[in-house]
């Protein structure tokens, strides 16, 4: 069938790269966007033209557009992979009602701590639900949700948000920074922000690190200070260790302070003389209808009754 000839010389990544042009005007912008490069998105859109025998877009030195025939395929195109999002988004919950399968995203340590406490307890109570985990970083765990690739997401309350339909607060962590034990302030029990202003902050690139490195600027911005911040590809025990070498502090949350090793300090940050704790707060779709997700929750309101949002810095018994 005529069909197939064309889907076999067709795939969905052109199609997709085709619609970021129109939606870009440029195909200079659109290679930004997809991070590809311009010339193989050239390619790849010529490729189609001669495979269709269309011309889809109007090249001039101001940009691009689509014709009055590629406007119109480039519709359908739309409508199809519309269609096809739809259809595995189906797809997938039908396979997890059957299954029984939870996906959990988080940048939170599985090391120890209440999460792990959590889940081991829900995966007891619930033997027949198979768990999977993805370690992201916040943008990334978001969009799973939205694309339901991601059941949960357990993330920091960076913003403070309230608890609403889709976004539960479970508990409130102190946050900690991690200092060589060679530091001057090795010996305190407390750390201020006004006493570390000098110092090189490691964060990573992915995990928690965007929110980090945003948490940083934030606090320093208020103080008229623009922070010294690295930013590495390595996990959160590299930066750790780059800590005990002394080549700079690293901010974490109480409950990854038990991977320090050797050499590193820990100490709770305190603001306005009251230790700065923030939230943990899990994240769902919830148009969701998953039932394990369902079980879950159910199970993670039980454990966790609500619990107030507080304005970062102020303290609360959790």
């Amino acid at each position: 069938m005529a069909w197939r000839t064309i889907a076999s010389r067709c795939d969905l990544r052109t199609i997709e790269l085709c619609l970021t042009v129109l939606d870009a005007q440029s195909f200079r912008k659109a290679a930004e966007q997809s991070l590809v490069r311009q010339s193989a998105i050239s390619r790849r859109v010529r490729g189609l033209e001669e495979t269709l025998g269309v011309t889809l877009f109007e090249r001039s030195p101001r940009g691009v557009r689509a014709t009055a025939t590629g406007a119109e395929f480039l519709r359908a195109a739309q409508r199809f992979m519309g269609d096809l999002e739809r259809a595995v988004i189906e797809a997938r919950e039908r396979e997890k009602a059957l299954e029984g399968h939870l996906t959990i995203g988080s940048y939170l340590t599985l090391h120890t701590g209440r999460l792990t406490e959590s889940i081991a307890e829900f995966a007891a109570r619930a033997p027949d639900t198979s768990i999977q985990f993805v370690d992201s970083d916040r943008a990334t765990l978001l969009s799973g949700l939205r694309s339901r690739v991601i059941d949960v997401a357990f993330l920091i309350n960076f913003e403070s948000h309230p608890a609403s339909e889709g976004r539960l607060i479970l508990w409130n962590e102190s946050i900690h920074v991690a200092i060589s034990d060679r530091h001057r302030l090795a010996s305190a029990s407390v750390c201020r922000w006004q006493e570390i202003v000098d110092e090189i902050f490691l964060v990573s690139r992915s995990g928690s690190g965007p929110d980090v490195r945003a948490g940083i600027e934030g606090r320093f911005s208020e103080l008229g200070v623009v922070p010294n911040i690295q930013t590495h590809d390595i996990g959160r025990d590299g930066l750790l260790g780059l800590v005990a070498a002394g080549m700079g502090t690293t901010v974490l949350a109480e409950s990854s302070t038990n991977l320090a090793p050797n050499g590193v300090v820990c100490l709770p940050v305190v603001e306005a003389s009251e230790p700065l704790r923030l939230g943990a707060m899990a994240c769902w779709d919830p148009l969701n209808e998953n039932p394990a997700l369902k079980r879950f929750l159910d199970y993670m309101r039980e454990r966790y009754p609500p619990l107030p949002t507080i304005p970062a810095g102020r303290d609360e018994a959790t």
